[in-house]
């Protein structure tokens, strides 16, 4: 039998789909250690929170008479743990935006991957009508042989 004339194609097409695969799970992958790090950044602003807040109850507690060194030096702690929070929102937002960034490359692997198959798809109905013509083909030369077989035998 004729060997299918777009048989690299379809070979072509399948790895393609299986690639696609692979790059949407990887992206799947990417965008829940994206989702994660925006969690682990949520959690430490919060630890930061109540590490301050716990900070502040224990000075209250302790600072009987406070003199301007003391208040010096609680003025310059706050203005770092203003700078430490501050710099922690901005990494939450980092990792949002890397989250987003993530979830669109899911977007992006999912429509890869839909075209993909789609384009497998093409090449297999394409290969089930060719091999169905083939088929007719032969099954018409076949009555044409046996016709002439039997135009002879008269």
């Amino acid at each position: 039998m004729t060997r299918y004339p777009l048989e690299a194609l379809g070979t072509v097409r399948e790895q393609a789909e299986r690639t696609a695969e692979e790059r949407l799970a990887a992206a799947l992958d990417a965008r829940a250690r994206a989702a994660a790090a925006v969690e682990e950044a949520r959690a430490t602003l919060e630890a930061h929170r109540r590490a301050e807040a716990a900070r502040r109850r224990e000075a209250d507690r302790l600072t009987g008479t406070t003199t301007s060194a003391a208040l010096l030096r609680e003025e310059a702690f706050r203005r770092r743990q203003d700078r430490e929070t501050e710099a922690l929102r901005r990494e939450i937002e980092r990792a949002r935006e890397r989250e987003r960034a993530a979830a669109r490359g899911v977007e992006a692997a999912r429509e890869a991957l839909n075209d993909a198959a789609v384009e497998k798809a093409v090449v297999e109905r394409h290969r089930a009508r060719w091999e169905a013509e083939r088929a007719k083909i032969l099954e018409r030369r076949s009555e044409e042989a046996l016709e002439e077989a039997a135009r002879g035998r008269r």
